[in-house]
């Protein structure tokens, strides 16, 4: 009888560890506009579809100071950040001008300590343990193009080239139609941006491989292989949020 209370609890377990996520939320600056409490909001939409509803693992969750630039996969060894998740969601400031375009603010970014970001060259090529989705709710992180070159073996990023808004309402939609509906992940985002901003945004699509547009979240359709080898091309989709 004991052992066979293990083997259920084992089996009930499996699918709840089976698929992990992890958020990186900077709403707290101590130079560029407060976004609290936005960022906070965003974090708990996919904590609850991912975690409660949908049974996924959170890897991690990093806020304000303790987010660094090893979260977002610079390293290619020992621990790497969004590369040990399946999924991640960043929540923060993009910036943009003429030597930062695309570039993440780190929580004490400013013109003093303009070292506090992260660009694009840190993670060429190094997306290639787990990670197979990243989202970036910032303001024109995907302006830049060469955030693509960290599709090694991850799938896709998501996010904007123009300005965008800290909205709740875009994960919100975002996981009704991956989750609920079971909709491919590039259907899912293009209808939610759409849904929530206006036409002043562009939002922003980079996928490895062609036929890994058809991907779904795991649990929810097909997900395609990843590309190997990796050819150092990736296919741009754009689109205004009107």
């Amino acid at each position: 009888m004991w052992k066979c209370a293990i083997l259920l609890l084992a089996v009930s377990i499996l699918p709840s560890a089976a698929y992990s996520y992890s958020i990186t939320n900077i709403e707290d600056y101590t130079s560029l506009d407060d976004l609290t409490p936005f960022g906070t909001q965003v974090t708990e939409k996919v904590q609850y579809w991912l975690g409660t509803k949908d049974g996924w693992m959170q890897e991690f969750y990093h806020k304000d100071s303790s987010v660094d630039k090893e979260d977002f996969g610079t390293l290619n060894s020992g621990w790497q950040g969004l590369d040990e998740s399946d999924f991640h969601w960043h929540v923060g400031h993009g910036l943009h001008g003429l030597t930062n375009d695309g570039d993440i603010a780190l929580y004490d970014y400013s013109i003093w300590n303009p070292g506090r970001k992260v660009d694009s060259w840190m993670v060429e090529g190094k997306w290639d343990l787990n990670n197979e989705w990243v989202v970036f709710q910032s303001c024109y992180v995907l302006e830049d193009p060469n955030w693509a070159a960290a599709l090694k073996y991850s799938h896709m990023h998501l996010g904007f080239e123009t300005v965008t808004y800290i909205d709740p309402n875009l994960p919100e939609k975002f996981f009704e139609y991956a989750i609920n509906k079971n909709w491919k992940i590039f259907d899912a985002y293009k209808k939610a941006t759409i849904e929530t901003f206006g036409g002043d945004v562009e939002a922003a699509v980079y996928i490895d491989a062609r036929e890994q547009i058809n991907d779904h979240l795991w649990g929810h359709g097909y997900v395609a292989p990843d590309e190997y080898p990796d050819d150092n091309y990736v296919y741009h989709y754009h689109w205004g949020c009107e």
